[in-house]
């Protein structure tokens, strides 16, 4: 994970390497708010134009409570998910899902020193007998992705710190 951008264009990028990889229809980042009480969408990729009819009916849903939908599930399971039937209340936008001929959805959760701290979601019209490769995969660099997440949130962090710490030390 490039060291050099910011988080929201790390996770951007990482959604778009995992989606192609997967050849998922579409892929999504969801993390936990500040107040952790919510998750809010920070990245999406739709390749193909399914994931595209997707993206564009669930544009309207990019925050949530935790506990709701897919990624609530993933968040307060700590595992991957794998939902082959795309229905309410499991999963939030499944009209949309359904319109754009989606069958399966894959959850997977971000976890930074045993916490939770965000969901990958991806969706494809295949069954998940025809994923079970990449659920394989991303099972064994989870914790690779998670630590490195974590790296990148606390780079951000320290950077805002000495950006600030010019006019702390003017004032003072």
């Amino acid at each position: 994970i490039n060291s050099e951008l910011h988080i929201t264009h790390t996770l951007q990028k990482l959604i778009e390497h995992l989606t192609i990889f997967g050849k998922f229809d579409f892929g999504e980042s969801w993390m936990v708010t500040e107040d952790k009480k919510r998750l809010k969408r920070i990245a999406d990729y739709a390749p193909t134009e399914k994931g595209n009819i997707f993206k564009k009916e669930s544009e309207y849903l990019e925050e949530f409570n935790i506990g709701e939908g897919l990624a609530g599930l993933v968040l307060n399971n700590k595992k991957i998910i794998v939902l082959e039937e795309l229905s309410a209340p499991t999963f939030l936008r499944y009209e949309a899902a359904n319109h754009a001929g989606l069958k399966t959805a894959l959850g997977i959760p971000i976890i930074q020193d045993n916490d939770v701290t965000g969901v990958l979601l991806f969706g494809t019209d295949k069954q998940r007998k025809n994923i079970l490769y990449f659920e394989r995969i991303i099972n064994e660099i989870l914790g690779f992705i998670g630590s490195e997440i974590k790296r990148k949130i606390l780079q951000d962090e320290l950077n805002k710190w000495f950006n600030t710490l010019p006019d702390i030390i003017s004032v003072a």
